[in-house]
């Protein structure tokens, strides 16, 4: 049982699945791109040519499958459908997600951005700051839906435990997306070591997340060979395997400050 874990009677662990985007343009490296992008920055990504492909895509996997939806406004000769005119049109298709209209042509009218608006749809020019804005949105609705989940665990779930045992009651989520830190019921506080514990975890999936090919073995441990993702997993649910690599990153932290290790630390080292 894990330190976290052993400071409290009840522990309630939720797992939320990696967030998913759509992403809509008839530019074959501009999707391609974007899929990489978000995919190492802990997204599940579908991509779609033409806002018939995507309204299709829709349609067999439901209202709610997407926290962000990503369209171009101008399909040249893939289709006579204008970005915009895809949204305002199937707002029932796309449920809680985020809508977002992207173009690197001419711009909607004035009437036109005034009904995105209304709908509550973003626009935005491609340009050198585009690919910013998107994080920021992605990261937003990511952390939302989060905020959500928690406190209903946390204030319904976890509360009413605590009610009927009369012990504080921890609660974890687990996430893919931005790194989630333990939560705790409103009767109880964080410990130090819980804090600083969970901080060090984000810290090590953030840096896994940046590895360029995530699902590829490529670090070593012991005697198997790890992908990033497999790591992020290791961690997440804190593992022997991935106890032992926060270790090492606390390990590389004081060999920086030229502190003298302990002779019981793992040896072991991540290796390309």
């Amino acid at each position: 049982m894990s330190s976290v874990a052993e400071a409290f009677e009840t522990e309630i662990a939720v797992s939320i699945p990696r967030p998913r985007i759509l992403i809509i343009d008839d530019d074959e490296k501009f999707l391609e791109g974007a899929r990489d992008y978000f995919s190492m920055c802990g997204y599940d990504v579908d991509t779609a040519f033409t806002p018939e492909e995507a309204k299709q895509i829709l349609e067999d996997k439901g209202k709610d499958k997407y926290q962000v939806i990503i369209t171009d406004d101008n399909f040249g000769k893939l289709s006579k459908t204008k970005g915009h005119q895809f949204v305002l049109e199937n707002q029932a298709l796309f449920g809680k997600a985020k809508t977002v209209i992207i173009s690197g042509a001419e711009q909607p009218t004035l009437a036109v951005l005034k009904q995105l608006e209304n709908a509550h749809t973003l626009f935005f020019e491609k340009n050198t700051t585009l690919q910013a804005k998107l994080v920021e949105i992605t990261e937003r609705e990511s952390q939302k839906r989060t905020a959500v989940i928690e406190s209903i665990v946390v204030n319904e779930t976890a509360r009413r435990i605590a009610e009927i045992t009369g012990r504080p009651v921890g609660v974890t989520i687990r996430g893919a997306g931005a790194a989630a830190a333990p939560a705790l019921a409103p009767e109880s506080k964080r410990s130090l070591s819980e804090s600083v514990g969970n901080r060090l975890k984000g810290t090590l999936i953030k840096w896994l997340r940046t590895r360029s090919e995530p699902d590829r073995p490529v670090l070593a441990f012991g005697k198997r060979t790890y992908s990033a993702n497999d790591l992020i997993a290791e961690v997440s649910n804190e593992t022997d395997v991935g106890l032992a690599h926060v270790q090492m990153l606390l390990g590389e932290f004081e060999h920086s400050l030229r502190i003298e290790e302990d002779d019981s630390q793992n040896d072991d080292a991540f290796a390309d």
